[in-house]
């Protein structure tokens, strides 16, 4: 636990340049794997470079709780993501997505709020 409190810390990622998925591979994809399967590399560590301290440390102890293998020093924790399980993956992109989600949804709450308060402005004058 004491690990993921340093958030002053920087997820670095080494990602490989992978083949392009056959034509025939993903007619045999469920929908699901194929929802997956178009979210690159480099897809998911322009993500994490966008998150917070904390959700990077949440995307850590993904990292962790999958005994997926990392290093760590001075400069940031660094892991190979083509290299680690697609469960471990999956759990990174839903967390990814969860964060996209609720960042909209901050948003739209926000406007909202900025809406009402002209609203409210104009009405008292």
């Amino acid at each position: 636990m004491a690990e993921i409190m340093n958030v002053g810390t920087k997820l670095i990622l080494h990602t490989s340049i992978l083949p392009l998925k056959q034509s025939d591979e993903r007619k045999r994809m469920t929908p699901e794997q194929k929802k997956y399967a178009n979210i690159t590399d480099t897809d998911i560590q322009d993500q994490i470079k966008g998150l917070t301290p904390s959700g990077e440390a949440q995307i850590f102890k993904i990292i962790r709780n999958n005994d997926e293998k990392y290093s760590k020093n001075g400069n940031g924790i660094f892991f190979n993501l083509s290299k680690i399980k697609q469960k471990t993956r999956k759990q990174i992109i839903d967390f990814l997505l969860y964060c996209k989600n609720y960042e909209s949804k901050l948003k739209n709450e926000e406007q909202n709020r900025n809406e009402y308060k002209k609203f409210l402005t104009e009405e008292e004058e």
